[in-house]
């Protein structure tokens, strides 16, 4: 199982995330919880800068989503080496 903050998925379904929630915002593109989610999906596959992209989407929907706040948060830390 690989864990991010507040999500997880089986590490079989690693590759089945990613277009899950790229669909999910295509049928809603102003979800802001989808966007947030797909940010943490890139996360999962390694797409860094795709995640940090989904993040700012979604706070540009709602700058007060807290999951895209952390989201943005762990990357920083992830990119700083912590």
């Amino acid at each position: 199982q690989t864990n991010r903050p507040g999500f997880a998925c089986r590490q079989e379904n690693i590759h089945e995330i990613t277009p899950f929630y790229e669909n999910t915002v295509l049928q809603n593109p102003d979800s802001d919880t989808g966007y947030a989610n797909l940010g943490y999906a890139l996360l999962i596959t390694g797409d860094v800068i795709k995640a940090k992209n989904a993040f700012l989407e979604s706070l540009r929907i709602n700058p007060e989503n807290t999951t895209a706040q952390n989201g943005l948060i762990y990357l920083e830390r992830l990119m700083a080496g912590q």
